[in-house]
């Protein structure tokens, strides 16, 4: 096989093997990853539609080179079996000798596996069957079973091997045999990997076997090239042909059945039957073939007659005999006769078709999908034409290459040109022409486009199907066009055309137009017996009432715009008249490019009035729209009227309509066709909503009640739910004027204007009242530039400050503390009026256990330490991360309070066999149990780790106060990144920009095919977003405790991904570049939608563009969204250190991994770096990025652990302790406990567990109080299950003297841990230990 394209010269017949199928084309592969194409007219000697059908990926092919562009580096194939036949019984030949070499690996196989002792068996005769039964030779054997496929024989002395005599076989001596009867018979072939000898008893082949001096005489006489005379003896089905020579002493021979490039037995052309007579080729003679055998070339298509015979007259009204030799789209290729003359058979000259009878069946049944053609079993010519072909049947199915046929000359035909054909004749194969040219009757001239005039119906057949038309043919010069609007009125039909009008479908078609000087010919599938046209939609008057085909151009507010026909108008359906019934969404299931068919109802202006409401026959294509199943449907009496009485709209009444816009005048609804209302902004809800637009979609179903209609018919309408007026029923509202505002009142309004010295707001009660909120009275982070928190529009709540009635001035104020005063005394208010109303009683008195005893001995304690609870808790998360406590805080003494109210919270919410968290500034189990989980040996994907290192090292500079430990500036820089991570954490709480992915979203530890999409377990469990936030005692909003912002980031993270894995899966998957490409439009900084982008290109084999997307993604995306930015690059990097190959895949992925470096996070790209070279098994790469991380990032005790991990997963304990050792010198101090902890949980995993103990005793012999430390131990002891270790170190830590809320934890761990391990008296044992703290701690 060539390596490179030097090795590759025209006419070469090579081998290879089949790369990738195309649509169009297939895709052979040679050494060095060397590809060349073959297209599809040089794939099979026949007509192929789909390359899938005949080939494989992998299947092993030969190809002879065609074409060869060395500059470009790029050759043509051609594959067809008339090109690439083994005529040289290469394929047979292979084939016989890879048996062979099987057979003789499964004996060694064998004799391997029954002990060394034996010997190991070669190919003699103790193992060889055609050394012990040469074929042509003669077997004695014992009749064992007879069947109706032949006898069953036992031959003597082998036991493993079985005889069989075929039933065409037999002869007169076998039919005379019985059960146990001996028999002596010629051996026909030997099937040694089956353990079969088959036998023949015939008589002639017993006498050849008996002549062994003239079977060697005429095996002495063949040569190579000899052309033979054999008959079919036998069959291997899909393999070979057992051949007799009876012209050379009945020698056996052997003849492929198949060949390179036929996939399947059945697509062979030519079929063979037993006694039947072909011509052979000797191709190899014994010893070259294995077995002695003779091999033998059969051709696997008919062979054509001679060139010598008579000429054949060819004159128009000739009939003659043909010879089929390709299968076209729309026509078949023939040979006239035994000579040299070629034709063509059209697809309309193949049956004859009665017009009245296609048009009922079109009229009955329209074309639907149909499966590609194959070639089926040949028939008779005879047959083939005289059937009539139904509808939706391609008349050229039912022929086969090489088939003979019977046909009548048409002579040479002018084209639509108007030039006479210079190519081959035109033949008819219909049963009319034929009847009548043997009749001698003058026959009837093909279609042409002079015989044909608007409003005839005429016979076709589909030969082209366009984007936007249909091609058909009514005759072998008469060709004519159907526009997409014409084809159906089924709008699934035309979203489907290739499916639906499969080429060679016959159809009836209605002449349009008929343009003879340009040679145009317009037809029409519908409407067969009308005058109508769907494709140009000219007039709408004269199309009121009436249906057509359209397409949809736009979709909003205002309805859906569709275009009429090809060339018509834009008509436009209102948001009411897409359904009969109320529904949820009216927009649901329409998009852009959709075809529909709509009720034409009338004009306005230059636009159609158009309709889509099932109740009218419209439909839309895929079932959208009126068509769709929603889901809420509006009961059976909601149904949505087309026009609304104006009478009917009166105060008060309740109507329904579809959102049509949102603006500053408020919320606009389409009450029908014409008519629509106006709710503002003040009656939008009865509570706050910051973005009116976002909470009401266009579309969206609203039910509201009528407050005002004008004279001029205008309606005004209101969605509260609780409509108050002024006593006496008055419709004014409920604050008429300013004395009705009294201060610290609370209040709802909407900004009416942002100004430099602060907010005007229209109160939602009477928006005649605009008060003003001075800066000074707006929240700190809006006192410096208002419009940076406020806009125009939205809703907000504030408190009345002053109110001067006579110079009609409102004050206001937005300050948090005022508005929570005011919210939480309206709401106490409430409250007391309810609990007066009720009559509530006292509260339930509380029952006291051990737990409540030992917290009330701290009780002082802990109120003494309330002002570090939250501090403690945000570290903690809240207690929901974990049991344990924060490691890196101070390690004075006056920490362990604040400590135990830390333990007391953690212990409340944490199972006693979950893991210690010790991801970001707790030591857990977590990130470990992630490590466990993941297959490969990873983490963390590459991305989350880094992150989350980075958000480690940000907290731990925050955990320190008073600033004792680190040097100064570090301690600054550690500072501003807290700040920012408070910030980023603020973001969060407000909406997500649409059409982004963060980091955490791909697992980048998975391989390539699953980093796409693998759902990681990592990213569940998240919370909501009313557990994220909290407020203090005073009603203010206090800042995020970590464990919160974590939970809300993933939490955003998983929407985000559900969306887009959403929109990326399912039926309306994208599957095409072309569908992808409107993707990234939507949404261009969505790295999910890229990275699958650059999947797909890599499915398809071509890592170019797959490269070219990755570029663009970075060159599109915004810059502020770095997170997007980064997972291309790590997207990016791991396509080139998998299929990188300029200079070297080495070279290309360090060279890309240099360019990332330059523009994103250095550390977090190392870190992904890193997981992807470790994943791929490049250690060389992996310690040189290993060694640039704790060179530059030295500081960073993540990545001091990750390089200990990594000399542990090598079994190298000495490396993991000298790298300990430097990490604690590179670290700074308030850093060590944690290295020291990752470490001694690095050793526990990984290494020697007495290692891991021996650091954590290390480190508990200096902070002996620290209950993280203790439950970190306590844990990894737990995972060992060694119990005398386990309540040996229980032992030791309920004995410390701890405050009670530490001990709390350590005990209920303990009595935990009892009740699943021990027994009942280990269990009494926990227990008579904590009494005996609590009542030493109560009397101390």
């Amino acid at each position: 096989m060539p390596r490179t394209i030097a090795d590759v010269h025209e006419a070469a017949v090579l081998p290879g093997y089949v790369a990738l199928v195309h649509s169009d084309a297939v895709y052979v592969r040679f050494l060095a990853r060397l590809q060349g194409r073959a297209g599809l007219p040089q794939l099979s000697d026949v007509f192929v539609s789909d390359p899938g059908q005949i080939f494989t990926e992998g299947q092993s092919v030969r190809c002879q080179v065609g074409t060869c562009d060395a500059a470009r580096q790029r050759f043509t194939l051609m594959m067809k079996p008339s090109i690439t036949a083994s005529t040289d019984a290469s394929y047979l030949l292979g084939f016989f000798r890879e048996m062979q070499q099987v057979q003789t690996l499964r004996a060694e196989a064998e004799a391997a596996a029954a002990g060394s002792g034996g010997d190991v068996p070669s190919t003699d005769t103790d193992t060889d069957l055609s050394k012990l039964f040469p074929v042509g030779g003669q077997v004695a054997a014992r009749v064992h079973e007879i069947k109706e496929y032949g006898i069953l024989c036992d031959i003597d002395d082998h036991p493993d091997v079985v005889g069989l005599v075929p039933s065409s076989q037999v002869g007169e001596v076998g039919s005379a045999l019985a059960l146990g009867s001996q028999l002596r018979g010629r051996v026909l072939d030997v099937v040694d990997h089956q353990g079969l000898v088959e036998i023949s008893l015939k008589p002639d082949m017993l006498e050849a076997a008996k002549n062994k001096a003239a079977a060697k005489k005429a095996l002495k006489m063949l040569k190579v090239g000899d052309a033979v005379e054999g008959v079919v003896e036998g069959m291997r089905p899909g393999e070979y042909l057992i051949l007799s020579l009876p012209e050379h002493a009945s020698l056996l021979a052997y003849a492929a059945l198949t060949d390179f490039n036929i996939a399947r037995p059945e697509l062979v052309p030519r079929t063979f039957t037993l006694g039947q007579r072909v011509t052979a080729t000797v191709a190899v003679l014994p010893p070259e073939a294995p077995g002695g055998r003779i091999l033998c070339h059969v051709p696997l298509t008919h062979v054509g007659a001679g060139s010598g015979g008579t000429k054949v007259a060819t004159t128009p009204g000739s009939v003659v005999r043909a010879v089929v030799t390709g299968i076209q789209q729309d026509h078949l290729d023939v040979r006239i006769g035994s000579g040299k003359s070629v034709g063509r058979v059209h697809i309309t000259e193949v049956v004859d078709r009665d017009v009245a009878a296609a048009a009922a069946e079109a009229a009955d049944a329209p074309p639907v999908a149909k499966k590609p053609r194959k070639a089926e079993p040949a028939a008779a010519a005879a047959a083939v034409a005289s059937t009539p072909a139904p509808l939706g049947v391609n008349p050229l199915d039912g022929f086969r290459l090489h088939q003979e046929v019977e046909a009548v000359v048409l002579g040479r035909l002018k084209e639509q040109r108007g030039r006479s054909q210079r190519g081959p004749l035109e033949l008819s194969l219909r049963p009319s022409r034929l009847e009548a040219a043997k009749k001698g009757e003058r026959l009837a001239r093909p279609v042409t486009l002079a015989s044909m005039a608007p409003g005839q119906k005429i016979p076709c057949f589909v030969v082209e199907v366009a984007e936007d038309a249909v091609w058909l043919s009514a005759g072998p010069v008469a060709r004519g066009r159907v526009s997409i609007y014409d084809a159906s009125t089924d709008p699934n039909v035309l979203a489907n055309l290739p499916t639906a009008f499969p080429v060679g479908t016959p159809v009836t078609a209605r002449v349009l137009a008929v343009d003879r000087k340009g040679k145009k010919l317009d037809l029409s599938l519908v409407d067969l017996d009308g005058a109508t046209t769907h494709g140009s939609v000219t007039d709408i008057a004269s199309r009121t009432g009436t249906l057509a085909m359209g397409r949809i151009r736009a979709i909003d507010g205002f309805g859906v715009r569709v275009k009429l026909g090809a060339h018509g108008p834009v008509g436009s359906v209102a948001l009411t008249d897409i359904h009969d019934r109320w529904v949820p969404d009216a927009l649901e299931g329409l998009k852009e490019g959709v075809y529909v068919r709509v009720r034409v109802l009338g004009q306005k202006g230059e636009f159609a009035v158009l309709s889509l409401r099932p109740s009218h026959g419209a439909a839309v294509a895929g079932g959208g729209g009126g068509g769709s199943n929603t889901a809420g449907e509006a009961p059976e009496e909601a149904t949505a009227p087309e026009l609304v009485d104006a009478s009917s709209l009166t105060v008060g009444k309740s109507v329904t309509g579809y959102v049509k816009k949102c603006d500053a005048k408020g919320l606009f609804l389409a009450l029908d066709r014409f008519r629509d209302g106006l709710v503002r902004l003040s009656n939008v809800s009865d509570g706050v909503i910051e973005d009116p637009a976002a909470a009401f979609p266009v579309g969206m179903r609203l039910q509201a009640r009528v407050i005002k209609v004008d004279e001029n018919g205008r309606v005004e309408l209101s969605l509260r739910t609780f409509l108050r007026k002024a006593p006496g029923g008055s419709s004014q509202p409920v604050v008429p004027s300013l004395s009705d505002l009294r201060p610290g009142q609370l209040i709802t309004g909407v900004v009416r204007s942002v100004c430099d010295f602060g907010l005007f707001v229209a109160l939602d009660d009477n928006p005649a009242i605009v008060g003003l909120a001075h800066k000074n009275d707006l929240p700190e982070h809006a006192m410096k530039d208002p419009s940076t928190a406020f806009k125009e529009f939205q809703m907000i709540r504030a408190v009345v400050v002053k109110v001067d009635a006579e110079r009609r001035r409102l004050s206001l104020s937005l300050k948090p503390a005022k508005v929570k005063k005011a919210e939480a005394a309206e709401a106490e208010a409430e409250e007391a009026a309810e609990r007066k109303a009720k009559g509530k009683g006292s509260k339930r008195p509380r029952t006291v256990d051990i737990d409540e005893e030992i917290a009330a001995a701290g009780g002082d304690e802990e109120d003494a330490e309330d002002g570090r609870r939250d501090q403690l808790q945000g570290q903690l998360g809240d207690g929901a991360d974990g049991e344990g406590a924060a490691v890196g805080e101070d390690e004075d003494e006056g920490d362990d309070d604040g400590l135990a109210a830390a333990a007391a919270a953690a212990a409340a919410a944490a199972a006693v066999d979950s893991d210690q968290d010790v991801d970001d500034v707790d030591v857990s189990e977590e990130e470990e149990e992630d490590n466990d989980d993941v297959v490969g040996g990873g983490g963390l994907s590459d991305s989350e780790d880094a992150a989350a290192d980075d958000e480690d090292e940000d907290e731990e500079a925050g955990g320190h106060e008073d600033g004792s430990e680190g040097a100064g500036g570090e301690e600054e820089d550690d500072d501003e990144e807290d700040e920012e991570e408070d910030e980023e954490a603020g973001r969060l709480v407000q909406r997500s920009p649409p059409g982004t992915t963060n980091a955490a979203n791909l697992d980048l530890m998975a391989p390539w095919g699953e980093m796409l999409l693998a759902d990681d377990p990592r990213l569940s469990g998240g919370v909501g977003t009313g557990d994220a936030l909290a407020a203090d005692g005073s009603g203010e909003e206090r800042k995020l405790s970590k464990g919160q912002k974590k939970r809300l980031k993933e939490q955003r993270e998983q929407e985000i991904r559900a969306a887009e894995l959403a929109r990326l899966s399912g039926p309306t998957a994208p599957t095409t570049p072309a569908d992808y490409e409107r993707l990234v439009l939507a949404s261009p900084n969505s790295s999910f939608v890229w990275i699958k982008y650059m999947a797909l290109y890599l499915s398809l084999g071509d890592a170019d563009s797959a490269r070219k997307v990755a570029q663009r993604a970075l060159d599109t995306i915004n810059y502020r969204e770095e997170n997007e930015k980064f997972n291309v690059w790590v997207a990016w990097l791991n396509l080139e250190n998998a299929y990188g190959t300029t200079p070297s895949p080495e070279e290309a992925v360090m060279d890309l991994l240099r360019k990332a470096l330059q523009y994103t996070d250095q550390k977090k790209m190392y870190v992904a770096a890193l997981g992807i070279f470790e994943r791929s098994g490049r250690e060389e790469l992996a310690e040189q990025v290993e060694r640039a991380l704790t060179k530059k990032f030295g500081g960073s005790s993540k990545v001091w652990a990750r390089a200990i991990e990594r000399a542990l997963q090598k079994n190298d304990g000495e490396s993991a302790r000298k790298l300990l050792e430097r990490a604690l010198q590179s670290l700074p101090a308030r850093k060590h406990i944690k290295a020291l902890v990752r470490a001694a949980l690095a050793e526990f995993r990984l290494g020697s567990a007495e290692r891991g103990r021996g650091i954590l005793e290390g480190v508990l012999r200096n902070y002996p109080k620290r209950l993280d430390l203790w439950n970190v131990y306590i844990d990894q002891e737990l995972k060992t299950g060694e119990q005398q270790r386990i309540r040996a170190l229980f032992e030791r830590a309920t004995h410390l003297p701890l405050p009670p809320k530490k001990m709390k934890f350590l005990f209920r761990r303990y009595l935990e841990y009892e009740k699943l391990e021990g027994d009942a008296a280990s269990v009494e044992h926990v227990k008579r230990l904590a009494m005996d703290f609590v009542e030493k701690s109560l009397t101390a």
